[in-house]
């Protein structure tokens, strides 16, 4: 059996097959992104009534029936990502909108899921800032930059919530702001010292990012630094 949620304004009959016809892999002409053991990713065009919409559907495969078993008395990373992204929302973090999530169940055990969210026409921060002919090499379009990413580190932790993969792959800048994706490692945290060191793992790899563009590093170092005992400021190695 499989458990749906879809967004109200995508939630029509002919686009609830559609769903059907991805589980059931009839949906024609997907452009994949990606396959491997652990997930499959599509992009595909859906019809709607305020024209036609790009979405990302990205699949998680059930790997053996250990994995079976543990996911079932967890939230599958479906689920995971439709309820971060929610919150992240929520937290005035700007996110890809999330559309639709699907669990597939065999008796008791949770089988694949399915998280689908609007596809967005962006560039990733990486690709942006490491070419040489972009603006973003100018050293005021970095502050920008460096003042935004500086906000969302300062969101995160006002809310309690960490990213989990920090690659610059993953912050996408659309229409001149930064929007964060691929929330599958996400976690909102209910004890400080699980926040504070998803925080210092979130920051590594984000620094991680501009290891081999020393400028860009040093500008992006000035986020989020951890302090020891108050006085002296320590980038993370």
């Amino acid at each position: 059996r499989y458990n749906f949620d879809i967004v109200p304004q995508f939630d029509t009959p002919d686009f609830r097959q559609l769903l059907h016809d991805l589980i059931r892999e009839q949906q024609p002409s997907p452009h994949s992104l990606k396959q491997d053991i652990v997930t499959s990713v599509w992009r595909i065009e859906v019809p709607h009534q305020t024209g036609t919409h790009s979405l990302i559907v990205k699949r998680y495969n059930t790997q053996n029936l250990w994995h079976t078993i543990r996911r079932s008395f967890r939230q599958s990373r479906a689920e995971n990502c439709w309820k971060l992204t929610q919150l992240f929302d929520d937290s005035g973090l700007r996110v890809a909108p999330r559309v639709a999530v699907i669990q597939e169940w065999w008796g008791p055990f949770k089988q694949r899921s399915w998280f689908v969210n609007q596809y967005m026409s962006s560039v990733d921060l990486l690709g942006y800032l490491i070419d040489p002919l972009s603006p973003g090499r100018e050293a005021s379009r970095l502050s920008e930059l460096v003042s935004e990413m500086s906000d969302i580190f300062k969101r995160l932790k006002q809310h309690r919530l960490s990213h989990g993969d920090m690659k610059a792959t993953n912050i996408l800048l659309c229409n001149g702001n930064l929007f964060l994706i691929d929330l599958d490692a996400a976690q909102q945290h209910r004890y400080g010292f699980t926040l504070k060191r998803a925080r210092r793992k979130d920051r590594r790899r984000f620094m991680k990012n501009w290891r081999d563009q020393p400028e860009i590093y040093a500008a992006f170092d000035i986020i989020d630094r951890p302090q020891e005992h108050g006085t002296h400021a320590l980038a993370d190695p």
